[in-house]
Order: structure tokens, then sequence, then C-alpha cells
């Protein structure tokens, strides 16, 4: 058999068994070799070994051809996952084919199977940038920034102006927590491309991380100036926005996303918070229920939805809800401290118990788990161990309102004496106050009654006077109107036994 029979049969076997036809048309197989070298990595990734028996023969006789020869492939490869773990990886072959011209080549693979094929294609031809950049990607995408790093910055090196290169890397120090390298790329993107409109979107990100909210809603708009239609950039502005508490504005940006993209979990999960937020609890229910809907598997959109709920007083909805989510993740600390409230709030004292003792097991630095319990162990009269759990609270969490205030509250107005002390009362409901800004009414009271168990009544009086200043509501202005009868006749605050 010739030599050239011997090369279009063996390519003939390859191309057969790996279905690669779509790529060959008529039967112009040896035409048509540096194509199927072009594919060798792809290839090699994708099949199994005893495939891959027949790709060595090919490479073999490849071998025997002139070194000159070897086509470097890769410089326009490109990486898009599409999928949870699948891949398409596409690249434009640096040789006119003789066959179709230049005509773009792609195929699927999975993940670990296309960096398979970007470490073959570097292998044989190192300084091919794209194969850089797309590795680089890659990494990124598996969760290996440092890794990406390397290949980015060997890219870079090759071209000091690659755009992508320097997007890249500018991620991968951002996801390694190197935010001043990171911005150092970006800048000098946008100095290179100021219409890179990501770059401005990635720069937005970091200067949110620094807490400067007008800086970053600047890059923000700047990029969905250059690109009105990236979801990821009205998604980001978005975040801003409810940061800055302009729920509306955040409300707006999140209605362009999902009206771009329905299946944007994260822009619903977002408009659902933006609703919370504003007092529209229907809205983030039906929200949070388009996140359910699309990922019916995960926890988080349940617990949000759970949390809605619970705020309408929907208490079974609520239960179901959290009951659910902690079916699918059985040590979820937010569902059981949410769960555990629930029942609290309708008087179950013994199943909040439970669901803030197992929530403390699980994560005993949740300083929200031991104020839970203690809610729980106070209903339950438990007056010393409700203590000792808001003491842990402080230590975990020394700027929490709520353990100070609750546990002021029990050192003013616990019906057991033993639990009573009006100097530390005074103490905790001060630095409750503080944390609030004074502006919290509850804590507010709190303080009047820790006065009134210091027999500082004329303090207690002032106070009291404060928080009723605070309150609108006709149900609470009752409860601090009969607390200040007490106070004005010289009789302190006692919890109900």
């Amino acid at each position: 058999m010739s030599r050239l029979k011997t090369i279009d049969s063996v390519f003939l076997r390859v191309v057969r068994s790996f279905k690669l036809t779509e790529y060959l048309p008529g039967r112009r197989w040896s035409m048509a070799l540096p194509m199927l070298l072009n594919l060798l990595p792809a290839v090699l990734a994708a099949q199994t070994v005893g495939d891959r028996m027949m790709i060595r023969e090919a490479t073999e006789l490849r071998r025997a051809e002139d070194e000159s020869e070897r086509i470097p492939w890769g410089a326009f490869v490109t990486v898009v996952r599409v999928g949870a773990d699948r891949c398409r990886v596409s690249w434009v072959p640096p040789q006119r084919s003789e066959i179709d011209g230049w005509v773009e080549r792609h195929v699927l693979a999975t993940t670990e199977e296309s960096l398979v094929l970007l470490n073959e294609a570097l292998r044989v031809a190192p300084e091919q940038r794209g194969a850089r950049v797309a590795r680089g990607e890659l990494w990124l995408l598996t969760g290996k920034p440092d890794s990406a790093i390397d290949d980015f910055s060997a890219a870079l090196r090759i071209d000091s102006t690659d755009a992508q290169a320097l997007y890249g890397r500018g991620s991968a120090y951002l996801h390694s927590d190197s935010p001043g390298k990171a911005m150092n790329d970006l800048n000098e993107l946008v100095r290179i491309n100021p219409y890179w409109a990501r770059a401005w979107t990635l720069r937005g990100e970091i200067w949110r991380a620094r807490r400067d909210l007008d800086k970053a809603i600047a890059n923000h708009d700047q990029a969905i100036r250059l690109a009105p239609n990236d979801p990821a950039a009205l998604r980001a502005r978005a975040v801003c926005w409810q940061a800055k508490r302009d729920f509306e504005k955040a409300r707006a940006d999140f209605d362009a996303v999902v009206a771009l993209d329905p299946s944007d979990a994260e822009a619903w999960m977002g408009r659902g918070e933006s609703h919370f937020a504003n007092g529209d609890f229907q809205a983030a229910v039906d929200d949070y229920g388009e996140v359910v809907v699309l990922r019916p598997r995960d926890v988080e959109p349940r617990v949000c939805r759970g949390n809605v709920y619970q705020a309408m007083e929907k208490w079974q909805q609520a239960v179901a809800d959290f009951t659910f989510a902690l079916r699918l993740a059985p040590d979820n600390v937010p569902a059981l401290i949410s769960r555990g409230t629930t029942w609290f709030m309708t008087r179950d004292f013994d199943r909040a118990l439970a669901d803030y003792d197992r929530a403390v097991k699980i994560a005993p630095d949740d300083a929200q788990a031991w104020i839970g319990r203690a809610t729980a162990l106070k209903a339950k009269k438990n007056y010393g161990q409700a203590l000792n759990d808001l003491d842990q609270a402080i230590r975990l969490a020394p700027k929490s309102q709520a353990a100070h205030g609750q546990a002021a509250w029990i050192r003013a107005a616990c019906p057991v004496a033993d639990h009573r002390d009006g100097r530390r009362a005074v103490e905790l409901a001060t630095r409750a106050c503080a944390l609030s800004n004074w502006q919290e009414a509850e804590w507010v009271s709190v303080l009047a009654a820790a006065y009134a168990e210091s027999n500082d009544y004329a303090a207690a009086v002032k106070w009291q006077n404060k928080a009723l200043g605070l309150v609108s509501q006709p149900a609470e202005r009752e409860l601090f109107f009969r607390r200040m009868e007490r106070f004005q006749a010289g009789q302190p605050l006692r919890d109900h036994p």
C-alpha cells in the first residue's frame, strides 16, 4: 500500500470512529489532513483509551512528515461555557483550508476535556497566545484563579496589549482577593480600549467592594452606555442601588434584566429582595417563586420566600418553605433559625427551641442562633440559660443590637429577682441604643425600664417619652403609655411571669 493510501486509511478510520465527517465534506481525506491535526487535541480529550490508539497511529504518521509543516494552531481559540460542565471550544484554523476556506471549527466537550485539549495545544506550540487566554478562562471557570493568572500573564508577555488577557487576569486577581492588582489591569484595559464594557462593570464591582458606591455606579453607568442590554452590568448596578437603599432604581434595573433574560435567577432574586425591603411582600413572594421554578433544588429562594411569608404572618406557608429547604439541606442554618422564629411567633416554644438548638450545634459561631435560642429559653422561663446564650452572642457579635437589648430586658424586668441587675441593665440598654443611633423605640423603652429597676424614675420617664416619640402605630403607643404610667407611679416594670 502506498504511503498516501496508508494515511487515507488511518484518517478514514479515525474520522468515522469519532463521527467528525460533518467537518470533512466529500471524500478528499488526504487534503483534509491539516484539519484533522487541528482537531487532534479535541479528539484526544473526548474519546476512550481504545480510540486513542488510532489517534496515536495517525499522530505518528504525521510526525513522519517534515516538522516544519506542523501547524501552530490556537491563536483564534475561544471557550464558551454552555452548561454546568460543558464548553463549546471554537477556533479558526490558522491556514485557509483547500476544502472550505476560513470556517470556524468547534467541538463540545466537558470542562475537563477542554483543558486536556488546550494542554495539548500548548504542548505543541507553547507561545500560542489565544490558547493561553482560553485556558486561563477555563481555570477561572473551575475555580483556580492562580493558574488562570499564570496563563493570562504568559499571554501578556507575548502581547502586553491583549485586552482579553488583561480582562481575564483582572478577573482572576479579583477572585484571588487581590483587588488592587485587578484594578491595575482593568485601568490599563480601559486605557487601551475604553469601549470594553465588561471592564467597566468589573471596575464597578471593585469600587462596590471598597464601599464607594458612587464610583461603582458611575462605572456601571459607563458599561451600560456601551452595552445597554448587558444583563451583568444592569444586575451589578442594581446591587449598588440596593446597597444605597434606593430600591426603586434597583427594581428598575432588575426589571430590565428579567425582560432581557427571563431565566436569570439572580435577577429574580435581587428584585425579590428589593420588593421585600420596600414592603411589597406579595411581589417579593412572586419573584422568589420564579426562582423556585428555575432552581427547584436551590435552598436560598425557599428560605427567602419563607421569610416574606413570615413577615406577612402566613405562618403555615412560611413553615412549609423552611421545611422543604431543610429537606434539601438538613444542616442549613438560616432555614433552621427562620423556622425556629416562626415556631416562636406561633408560641410553639418547644419546636422553636429544638430548631435553635440544632442551629447552635451546627454553627456555634453564629450569634443569631444563640439569640434565637435565648428567646425560646426566656419564653420557657429558663432565664439564666437565656442570659448565658445572650452573653455568648455578645462575645460573637459585639455590635448586635438584639443581643444587648434582650439581655438588658431580662436584667431590667425579669420576674425572678436573682436575674435582675439595674446597673448592668442600663449598660446593656445604652449600648443597644447607641448601636441603633437612638432610633429604635424598643431599646429606648428598655433603657427606661433599666432606669426604673435602678430606682431612677425621672430618667425612666424621660426615656419612655423619647420612646413614645419614635412610634406611631396605635398598639405600640398604647403599650408605651402603660409603661409610662408605671414609671410615673414609681413602679418598676416586670415581664409576664
